[in-house]
């Protein structure tokens, strides 16, 4: 978790996950209900895949409180160095025409004589001068960099865990369809019937379609995997 970047690895799980996303079909709304409403798990849920996700959902809430921390941080840098200048100012004021002008509030008149002038006003702003620059570093490579890196990985891992559970709910449907037309099958065939035509090619296309679902579901939730291990552990 020390170096927020994605290495060549993400890149290349990305590359998968928006393969497999390109060719899969809409879950099933009859699913997703079921789910919403009896709050059921899957059997077919990946528990490598959920496990990671709640590492993950730690790690962010984590890094966001550390974002939260170096944005005061900042704030607070920002400020005192606004405060450093309005000291400096009013020292300029209060020793203007005064026995201790030069060595208190004396401020440089022009670029040629600024080393020539080492008051205190005159050291308090160039230390202001070079603070800023620090602070605005510290902004744009800290700050920044948190919250576009933040953004890129969460953008894709969201739109990943989101197309992860669809694929899943895919799978579901067609466990239980093929278990529904096996069951039927088996009691025609318990009674001594004989499955007609378009009944076994019923089965056998949807058997073909779970095992193709299953597939494509596993694939998707180790590729999740390795892209939820990259932002997490490396």
């Amino acid at each position: 978790q020390t170096h927020l970047h994605t290495p060549a690895t993400t890149t290349r799980t990305t590359t998968a996950i928006k393969t497999t996303t390109a060719i899969m079909v809409k879950a099933r709304v009859g699913v997703r209900l079921k789910e919403a409403v009896t709050g059921g798990k899957s059997h077919n849920r990946s528990q490598d895949l959920d496990t990671l996700t709640t590492h993950y959902n730690d790690f962010r809430k984590k890094l966001s409180g550390l974002l939260a921390a170096v944005k005061n941080h900042y704030h607070a840098m920002q400020a005192i160095n606004e405060t450093r200048l309005q000291v400096a100012d009013q020292i300029v004021a209060l020793s203007k025409d005064t026995p201790v002008y030069q060595s208190a509030g004396q401020m440089p008149d022009s670029e040629t004589n600024k080393a020539g002038v080492l008051s205190y006003a005159s050291v308090q702003h160039s230390m202001s001068s070079k603070t800023q620059n620090y602070i605005d570093k510290y902004k744009q490579f800290v700050i920044d960099y948190v919250v576009e890196w933040d953004r890129v990985v969460a953008t894709r891992v969201d739109r990943g865990l989101k197309n992860a559970n669809l694929l899943r709910q895919e799978l579901d449907h067609y466990q239980k369809k093929v278990e529904a037309l096996r069951g039927s099958a088996n009691q025609k065939l318990s009674k001594g019937k004989q499955l007609p035509a378009d009944t076994q090619e019923k089965l056998s296309r949807n058997e073909a379609k779970l095992v193709q679902s299953k597939e494509q579901y596993n694939k998707f939730a180790t590729d999740m995997c390795i892209l939820l291990d990259e932002v997490t552990e490396r």
